[in-house]
């Protein structure tokens, strides 16, 4: 009984914790958090560059996630709030650059590079073929310096 007390001590925090620094309750509507949700993963932590907001951790993107709850709330839609963030940091804030300028190279160039690098094995695998089956068709007159040699030998055994 004497160490119960030490032991009660050391666990209350382990029970306290969870749930200090989670919101109570979302003020929101299960439409306007899905909102959130699809507009999270649209837009890029400025931090981390690479991650979306919805996957992003730095105190930044938890600051922007906040943001657009408030703008949520207060009514604005999808494209207002893009826009929002668009003329804040620019394109590259999107996780889906736009099709157009620029940023159209970032969808042009890869399809390009996948067909000219299938154009390019189809080149290959012609000329392969080709040379393969010129090489079998020239294989049957042409002599190789063994059969030349066999047949050298040959020869003079049958002239002996």
């Amino acid at each position: 009984m004497r160490h119960a007390l030490p032991i009660v001590l050391l666990l209350l925090p382990l029970v306290a914790l969870p749930g200090w620094g989670s919101d109570v309750a979302s003020d929101l509507t299960p439409e306007q958090e899905w909102r959130c949700l699809r507009l999270y993963e649209e837009l890029k932590c400025p931090v981390c560059k690479t991650q979306s907001l919805a996957s992003s951790t730095s105190f930044l993107a938890e600051d922007m996630k906040a943001q657009i709850r408030d703008f949520v709330r207060e009514g604005r839609s999808d494209q207002e709030i893009m826009d929002y963030y668009v003329d804040r940091y620019g394109d590259w804030i999107l996780m889906r650059p736009p099709a157009r300028g620029f940023s159209l190279l970032a969808w042009i160039v890869p399809v390009l590079g996948v067909l000219a690098a299938f154009g390019f094995v189809l080149v290959v695998l012609r000329r392969w073929s080709r040379s393969a089956a010129a090489d079998v068709a020239a294989g049957a007159n042409v002599e190789t310096p063994v059969s030349a040699i066999r047949d050298e030998r040959v020869r003079r055994l049958v002239d002996q």
